[in-house]
């Protein structure tokens, strides 16, 4: 019997192959639905996340990003005076104090880095460059006179005439990591922290003639270099697609060497009245705000806003203060600050 059962089924399963092969659309086409017969019952607050997801995702693209900066900053200080100008000569010091006033000047930032896909992370380098510079010039009224203030007391204590500069080369180097997430679609904080590298270096001279001063010169400098860590959160908030405004602030605590130096000259250099140097070892603090807008489209984005800087205590130079006792010195001390504007062309690949 088992020979007979298989030749039944091979006649069986031919009889079925020849009707599918007759009316083969009957075995493969499907029903169709007429158009708009059937709603998306999925929840609204689900296209909104799938939206949230997609956007999220959009931003954690990982590659390769660099940014090139243009600045105009104006760097400010106290303890840049130089003469007091006396109307009367009464032997009673009256009057107004001349300091020199850095110019404000174009600098740079840019740095490259990579962004990590998915996590938000990223890691980057960034080099900051600014050199500005003063000149201030002040004479004496008829029947008056300058009273020197960068001179030591008891010898140059008088002049005519005094011309000023001042000098200031800053170079900071900052080595970032941080992480970006999404509060909601349409805000973002990073938060980030490093270590930050710093060389200031700032001098101020003046030339004194007439009375006590013969071509007499006094500079005083302040070179600190130090190292130290930074922290720093950043808030984005999306105006309309591919705009956006921050705010931005950061701090730090930079440990350094400050090589400190007043030098004096009288008689075109040929008398020297004070050649002091000092080393000293602080912990400068310092504080960073900035805020602006981004327009970005695909990997580009240009950034403008205003920012500003201050490193407390930074300046600290040594002064002579007393005619009797000549080797007395006491610090002056001042903040270094810096404020201006700056624009940003960056990118990612």
């Amino acid at each position: 019997m088992r020979p007979y059962f298989f030749i039944y089924l091979v006649v069986v399963m031919l009889a079925i192959g020849s009707a599918v092969a007759e009316e083969p659309n009957r075995a493969l086409v499907l029903p169709t639905v007429p158009a708009g017969t059937v709603k998306d019952l999925t929840p609204p607050e689900l296209h909104h996340a799938a939206e949230v997801h997609e956007h999220a995702e959009a931003h954690h693209e990982g590659g390769f990003y660099g940014a090139a900066e243009y600045l105009l900053l104006r760097p400010r200080q106290r303890t840049l005076d130089y003469a007091l100008i006396d109307a009367v000569n009464d032997i009673t010091p009256r009057g107004d104090l001349q300091s020199v006033r850095y110019d404000t000047r174009s600098g740079l930032r840019a740095g490259l880095g990579y962004r990590f896909a998915e996590s938000g992370w990223d890691v980057g380098f960034f080099y900051t460059y600014l050199h500005s510079r003063g000149n201030e010039f002040a004479r004496a009224p008829a029947g008056g006179l300058l009273y020197p203030t960068l001179t030591r007391p008891g010898l140059t204590d008088s002049a005519l005439t005094a011309i000023a500069r001042s000098r200031l080369d800053y170079n900071i180097y900052d080595f970032e990591f941080g992480k970006t997430m999404n509060v909601d679609e349409w805000t973002q904080i990073r938060l980030y922290g490093g270590v930050r590298f710093a060389s200031i270096r700032q001098s101020l001279n003046a030339t004194y003639n007439g009375r006590l001063a013969d071509s007499a010169f006094a500079e005083s400098r302040s070179n600190f270099e130090g190292a130290g860590p930074i922290l720093g959160t950043e808030f984005r908030w999306k105006v309309v697609k591919n705009f956006s405004v921050f705010t931005k602030a950061s701090g730090g605590l930079i440990y350094g060497r400050n090589r400190s130096a007043l030098f004096e000259t009288n008689n075109g250099g040929g008398t020297v009245y004070t050649d002091v140097a000092s080393l000293d070892r602080p912990i400068v603090p310092m504080i960073g705000l900035a805020l602006g807008a981004t327009w970005q489209y695909r990997g580009f984005s240009f950034t403008g806003g205003y920012q500003a800087v201050n490193w407390f205590s930074l300046v600290q130079r040594p002064t002579l203060i007393d005619d009797f006792s000549e080797g007395k010195t006491l610090p002056r001390t001042s903040d270094l600050s810096l404020d201006g504007f700056f624009f940003q062309l960056g990118f990612q690949f």
